[in-house]
């Protein structure tokens, strides 16, 4: 079974660009979870196994903000500046929660300190820069991938009352059996040492990545601040789906669930990755459209107009295709190089496509 994405696992291994990759799909109501490889030199990897999900974990945030519209504490087209006065300044004063989720607040990706520096440092750092040269919201794009997520977990800990990493424990790991996943923040220290590893392909070798203990020393970053098995991360992408699983009790109303998806942005260049993206609220919306072979972070050839999810940078890609009865997750413990990884994931995806047709 998925022979042909073994092997596509197998040659990236020989290739020094990751020592292991988990597999988790849900696909027309059957389930298939696969480990391959090994978790660090001479441990095998397996389907349990903690990873880092970087960026493919930023819908959790996103759902987290949708949450909270849903109990009336807060509204997607708030300013920013409602909870932190101070950033207004410097042209600022326009921005909204709905423009940090679709990437298109134009807001740098400074330095902060993180992780070094304390969350009100960073807040005040993000409060006193300016926006990007002849930048209006919501007419550009440019992938974040950190700095405004930071003001969005403060947003969720300000509306509800509780620390954020509590938040995303309380109202979507518990009710989601997500219960191998963690939000990383000070005191888990202990807990995860030796747990997590990822590499990085330096020079033609993989490295341990510095990327692990910085994660594990800061404050969280709501935008790459989880871990977990790929199968955790599977079953949010089934709860984003209603037709696979038992909805009795949704996170989201059916509204706000459609919201989740529409096209907020579309058919604009994305000004970091310097392709056509488009985005719904805190997830990337299938962008084939504006190149199959081209698309960063895309979700494979086979996959239908409205499917959605987000990547992790270099690493991994988490996805649901409800017109397809279908969720994905594929996390590699190596980060080899844009390019690299571009071309490992469209192979992944499609061996993985033909492994599927060949179960039935």
């Amino acid at each position: 079974m998925f022979s042909r994405l073994q092997e596509v696992v197998r040659q990236g291994i020989e290739k020094k660009i990751h020592l292991g990759v988990q597999v988790s799909i849900s696909y027309q109501g059957e389930c298939f979870e696969q480990a391959y490889g090994h978790s660090s030199p001479g441990t095998e990897l397996e389907v349990d196994s903690k990873l880092l999900w970087l960026s493919a974990g930023k819908p959790l945030t996103a759902i987290a903000i949708l949450i909270l519209q849903q109990r009336g504490c807060l509204s997607i087209n708030d300013s920013i500046s409602k909870y932190f006065p101070g950033f207004s300044d410097n042209g600022k004063e326009q921005i909204t929660i709905s423009h940090f989720l679709s990437h298109t607040a134009g807001l740098e990706d400074l330095k902060t300190g993180w992780p070094e520096t304390n969350s009100d440092q960073i807040i005040k750092t993000l409060c006193s820069a300016p926006l990007k040269k002849n930048w209006v919201p919501g007419q550009r794009a440019a992938y974040v991938p950190a700095a405004s997520w930071v003001l969005l977990g403060n947003i969720v800990a300000q509306t509800s009352g509780m620390p954020f990493e509590d938040f995303i424990q309380q109202e979507i790991l518990n009710p989601l059996g997500m219960h191998e996943t963690v939000c990383v923040h000070q005191g888990k220290e202990k807990e995860l040492a030796g747990q997590l590893q990822m590499y990085d392909r330096d020079q033609g070798e993989l490295q341990v990545s510095g990327y692990v203990d910085r994660i594990l020393k800061g404050v969280p970053l709501p935008g790459s601040c989880f871990v977990g098995p790929a199968s955790d991360l599977r079953k949010f992408y089934d709860a984003m789906r209603s037709d696979s699983v038992d909805q009795s009790k949704p996170l989201l109303n059916p509204e706000l669930l459609s919201q989740l998806t529409v096209r907020h942005r579309e058919g604009l260049v994305d000004e970091t990755f310097q392709h056509m993206i488009d985005f719904g609220l805190g997830v990337i919306m299938n962008s084939n459209r504006y190149g199959l072979k081209t698309v960063p972070y895309g979700y494979g050839e086979k996959s239908s107009e409205n499917a959605f999810g987000h990547g992790g940078s270099q690493s991994s890609i988490g996805f649901a295709d409800p017109q397809r009865n279908m969720s994905v997750v594929i996390v590699a413990n190596g980060r080899p190089g844009e390019g690299q990884h571009q071309r490992r994931f469209r192979l992944l995806l499609a061996a993985m496509e033909e492994d599927l047709l060949e179960i039935g």
